[in-house]
């Protein structure tokens, strides 16, 4: 009965090591899949603000 059970407790152990290590490759493999940033289009040059406030009277 002794062995049943370690047999059981080393099959849980070695299943939950296969799924993090699935994680793990499902993970690495979406942030190969996802472009950096130096991949990416630079972003468009912003026209400078202007603000235009109305003249203060006293």
């Amino acid at each position: 009965m002794d062995i049943v059970l370690c047999l059981l407790v080393l099959w849980a152990a070695l299943s939950v090591l296969v799924a993090v290590v699935a994680g793990d490759a499902v993970r690495l493999r979406e942030e190969r899949s996802r472009p950096t940033r130096a991949a990416e289009a630079p972003a468009a040059p912003t026209k400078p603000e202007t603000i235009v406030r109305a003249p203060v009277r006293v």
